[in-house]
């Protein structure tokens, strides 16, 4: 009822000591379950070995793992790790993280990846989401603002991104090009997705100024 990766994933915690290495990770961890999941992701000792379920808040039940949403298998890894694997100096490597989530969510787990890289993280990501690289875009911004108006925005000193310590590229896929992007503190500029949005809104203008002719 899961993929290979995922059940992978689950035997290489079943009968396995968990302990968190990490306890902001965790806490970290745990809010991604919270915000995102609405719920959290436990084991339970079924009398041979230990099951992964998720406790559903809005359902107020626990769910097995194979009839789970596929947003909660995306991030089980994730959150996982994070709690009982990696520490400050590990290296976590992530694709299409933006996989099976609402673009609200990807710009949640933007912020906590930005926390997660404030405190010792390091991050390599991949991901065609125009909503992921806008949001790493806003935390880049931050560093223009001061402590007093971040919390009016509604953020924290741990959201603001260092352009200086990010380096983001663009693999074309009709070459073997790599193409570095120019960063600083205003952000960058995205001429991978910007154009197809452009060339989408000039197509809908187009529609409707034509329906009112």
């Amino acid at each position: 009822m899961i993929s290979s990766i995922e059940r992978d994933m689950i035997f290489s915690y079943l009968n396995t000591q968990r302990e968190i290495r990490n306890n902001h990770f965790s806490k970290i961890a745990s809010k991604i379950e919270n915000e995102i999941l609405n719920g959290k992701i436990n084991f339970k000792y079924n009398g041979v070995y230990d099951d992964l379920i998720f406790a559903d808040n809005n359902a107020g039940c626990e769910f097995d793992f194979s009839l789970v949403s596929s947003s909660v298998k995306q991030l089980t890894p994730l959150i996982n790790y994070l709690k009982y694997e990696l520490d400050v100096g590990d290296t976590l490597i992530i694709e299409e993280i933006e996989n099976h989530l609402h673009p609200a969510n990807q710009r949640i787990l933007v912020k906590y990846l930005v926390n997660l890289a404030n405190n010792g993280l390091n991050i390599i990501l991949t991901t065609h989401s125009d909503y992921i690289l806008e949001q790493f875009n806003n935390h880049i911004r931050l560093s223009n603002v001061n402590s007093d108006s971040l919390g009016d925005l509604g953020f924290l000193k741990e959201d603001v991104l260092n352009y200086d310590e990010i380096n983001i590229y663009n693999l074309k896929n009709d070459s073997s090009e790599v193409f570095k992007f120019d960063v600083n503190e205003t952000g960058f500029i995205d001429g991978v997705f910007s154009p197809v949005i452009e060339d989408m809104y000039d197509e809908s203008r187009d529609i409707i100024n034509s329906k009112n002719g």
